[in-house]
Parts: structure tokens; C-alpha cells; sequence
């Protein structure tokens, strides 16, 4: 009997520690094509597009936000043609608040209200982007409640290790197309785009254009047989000069 006793306490023990082992966090890895739209991606427009436009970015990122508006201009126009797809690379060691705003973004998702969070973000990047650890949820639970979310639901999820390894599993992705750790980077059909082609001179400075994002997109769609939207060609200019974040500066 003791016998039997034993050989059931070591199969208990042995499904124990696989169920630790499977259990256990892993670090994110990503094993596809980094030029291409995979499960959990935040797509904007045509998700069958020959276009695939990927954005990675940080919300507290100076350059990303001066890109939000022109790039927001050129998706209404292009939506019908081009994927625009977002995906997370907080740069946390020079940007303190950004994996918490790409939390709130990633759980807004889990209600369907990913982009609308992502725009509140950006417009109002200059009220959190500096605001305390202590303070900046404050932030973004206003924006919660402005989209109309459920509450109880938003603090679990901001808060839960999925939303966490979301956010991780897209900066494997970058890994995997061996990206620099440097925002906004912005990959076209699997080629990294210079940030000198979606900008233009403005009063001697260099700043983003929605015409010159519009002249890349159209040259990307003729290049595969499409044909550009006869839509007029988008106007916004940030009025930010173009800069870059790189987590090692």
C-alpha cells in the first residue's frame, strides 16, 4: 500500500512542476514575418491591403506625437488601399510613462476602443508625458472615461499580465526584423522607411507632412499595381520638428 501511495504522490509531484514549467512566464519570442499582419496586430484600413504600413512607436515619444497628426490624415485618405498597423516599442529607460500609456491603449483595445485611445493619447501627449508615477494613471483613467469604457473592467486589464505581454510580444516582433530600439520607426512592405521622407522644410526647420506621407504611400501602391486614391492629397504639417527617441542615447 505504502508503495502505491509513493507512486501516486510522484505522479502528483511530477504534474505539479509541469503545470509550474507551462505556467511560468516566458520571455516573448516571435517566430513570423515581422512585414506582416499577424494575430493581436492593431490594424487601420484594409486588412487584405498590398500595403502594409507598420508604425513603431511610444506614445510619450516627442517625434511620434509631432507624426500623429499628418499620418492620421494620410490613413483617412489611404484606409481603402493601405494596412496601417501600430505596434508598441516603449522606450522606458528615457521615456518613463510609456509602457503605462501603451498598457491603457492595449486594454481600451480589449473593449474595441484601441484607436480612439491612441489618438487621446497623442493629442494630449504634452498634458502626461511628464506627469508622475503616481499621477499618470489619473491621466489615462479620464481618457477611459471619456471613450465611455468599463472602468473595473480597464483597471483589471491595464493591470494584468496579458496586457504586459502584449506589449513585450511586439517588441520581439522588432527584434526579429532587427530593429533599433529608436521611435518612430516606420516599415513599409518589410522596408524601414528614412524619416526624411515623410518630412518636409517648414521655416527652417524639418517637420512631418501628410504630403510627403501621401507621395510614399502613392509610390508603394504604384510599385505593386495599385492605384493611388484620387482623393487630394492630405495638407496637415506637424508643427513639430522631426525628431527621433533611441533608447541608446
Amino acid at each position: 500500500m505504502d508503495k502505491w501511495k509513493w507512486v501516486i504522490f510522484a505522479g502528483i509531484a511530477v504534474l505539479a512542476i509541469g503545470g509550474l514549467i507551462l505556467t511560468k512566464p516566458q520571455a516573448a519570442t516571435f517566430n513570423g514575418d515581422p512585414a506582416k499582419i499577424v494575430a493581436g496586430d492593431h490594424v487601420y484600413g484594409n486588412k487584405d491591403a498590398k500595403v502594409v504600413v507598420i508604425e513603431y512607436a511610444d506614445f510619450q515619444c516627442p517625434g511620434c506625437g509631432a507624426l500623429f497628426s499628418p499620418l492620421k490624415e494620410a490613413k483617412e485618405a489611404y484606409k481603402d488601399k493601405v494596412a496601417f498597423v501600430y505596434r508598441y516599442m516603449p522606450l522606458t529607460s528615457i521615456h518613463p510613462n510609456a509602457k503605462a500609456a501603451a498598457a491603457s491603449a492595449e486594454a481600451a483595445g480589449r473593449q474595441n476602443k484601441f484607436w480612439e485611445m491612441h489618438d487621446l493619447l497623442y493629442s494630449n501627449q504634452n498634458q502626461w508625458s511628464e506627469a508622475s508615477s503616481s499621477s499618470r494613471g489619473g491621466y489615462f483613467e479620464a481618457f477611459a472615461q471619456q471613450l465611455g469604457l468599463n472602468m473595473d473592467q480597464y483597471r483589471k486589464d491595464i493591470a494584468s499580465q496579458e496586457v504586459s505581454d502584449r506589449i513585450a510580444y511586439d517588441l520581439a516582433i522588432a527584434n526579429k526584423a532587427g530593429l533599433q530600439l529608436s521611435t518612430p520607426t516606420v516599415v513599409i512592405n518589410g522596408v524601414t522607411i528614412e524619416s526624411t521622407k515623410f518630412s518636409e522644410q517648414s521655416n527652417g526647420q524639418s517637420v512631418f507632412s501628410a504630403k510627403k506621407i501621401s507621395e510614399v504611400l502613392d509610390a508603394q501602391l504604384k510599385a505593386v499595381g495599385e492605384t493611388p486614391p484620387s482623393a487630394a492629397a492630405p495638407s496637415t504639417t506637424s508643427e513639430t520638428p522631426v525628431t527621433q527617441s533611441n533608447e541608446n542615447q
